[in-house]
């Protein structure tokens, strides 16, 4: 299972492998996505984003999809205040734990890596 989240030209991949976990994020990440999306997750399960650490509401559920996206800044939810996520199916609480993520590529939050794993950016983030 992939969950993305997007903030302002970055981004970062978040590789996932076990439903009704609470997956919290690290701090650089969290209160920074505007936007999310996610690919390959079971049928019959729902991604939930959460604004508090430990999958704690406010939250936003999305539809039981498959893959799929949602901007939280286009519909005013969660702006830039999302701290953890999990991918439900059967109960509203994380039976399978809590851990902390980090992203996939820690270089991934810059808006391009090269080829030689050496991180370029642009003047803006100078």
């Amino acid at each position: 299972m992939e969950v993305w989240l997007y903030s302002d030209g970055s981004n970062a991949k978040f590789t996932i492998d076990t439903v009704q976990r609470c997956y919290t994020l690290e701090d650089l990440w969290n209160d920074r996505a505007v936007r999310t999306t996610w690919k390959k997750l079971p049928k019959g399960t729902s991604l939930v984003i959460y604004k508090h650490a430990r999958c704690v509401a406010p939250k936003v559920q999305m539809e039981q999809k498959t893959s799929g996206s949602f901007s939280f800044e286009k519909e005013d939810k969660l702006d830039r205040s999302v701290s953890s996520f999990m991918v439900q199916k059967s109960s509203e609480y994380p039976t399978e734990g809590l851990v902390e993520i980090e992203s996939d590529d820690p270089g991934s939050i810059f808006e391009t890596t090269s080829r030689n794993e050496t991180t370029s950016f642009s003047d803006s983030q100078l």
